[in-house]
């Protein structure tokens, strides 16, 4: 008797990871921030420091800006989105000791989002994915290891050069570190918003 089974994983939700391994391109946009923050821009902390949202506007981060725009072209390539072309909406940088955190959140009014870390000294604080299926903890059963299938945050490693994408809607946050007091995680985040036409049948929109 010939039998077929097949399991197929529906309804994905991607993380997209690129490792630069040539970081001379941080040191300039971590020197850049830093910049920032002596001239008193931006809002936070002793723990943790925001800068304005507007670095992509910014000549100083025109190429970081750049390196990140490529990569997400080809993440659009790779889920087959169908465009005229894309844009960065909005650019930031965090500036965090070990202590900080981030809860758990979305980006909203965006289609993409992500993070590229600058500098993730010691153990910089992993950030880590919700899953966004509302009913996935009706039953949490033991399962033989870690995998997809028993995960309900999934978490990657900061690492300097590091680059994460993944779509606006997915929750996401970033645990407290383990490093020097005197070093910082830095992190640069963004939003992208395609150009298109959606046809979608009543879901009309121009973007």
């Amino acid at each position: 008797m010939t039998v077929s089974r097949q399991t197929q994983l529906i309804f994905p939700t991607p993380v997209h990871i690129v490792d630069f391994s040539d970081t001379v391109f941080c040191d300039k946009a971590a020197l850049a921030v830093r910049a920032i923050l002596d001239n008193g821009e931006g809002g936070g902390d002793d723990i943790c420091w925001c800068t304005p949202d507007n670095l992509d506007l910014r000549p100083e981060f025109a190429e970081i800006k750049n390196i990140i725009l490529t990569e997400i072209g080809k993440v659009f390539d790779y889920i087959g989105l169908v465009r005229d072309d894309f844009y960065m909406t909005c650019m930031w940088a965090n500036v965090s000791k070990p202590k900080n955190r981030h809860a758990l959140h979305p980006h909203a009014n965006s289609y993409y989002s992500g993070v590229i870390y600058l500098e993730a000294p010691g153990i910089p604080g992993n950030i880590g994915f919700k899953d966004p299926r509302p009913s996935s903890e009706m039953l949490s059963p033991d399962y033989v290891e870690n995998s997809i299938f028993k995960l309900r945050t999934i978490e990657f490693e900061p690492k300097k050069g590091r680059l994460i994408m993944f779509p606006s809607w997915l929750h996401h946050g970033t645990r407290p570190g383990n490093f020097d007091e005197n070093l910082n995680r830095i992190s640069l985040s963004f939003n992208i918003m395609p150009r298109c036409v959606i046809t979608d049948h009543t879901r009309r929109i121009t973007l």
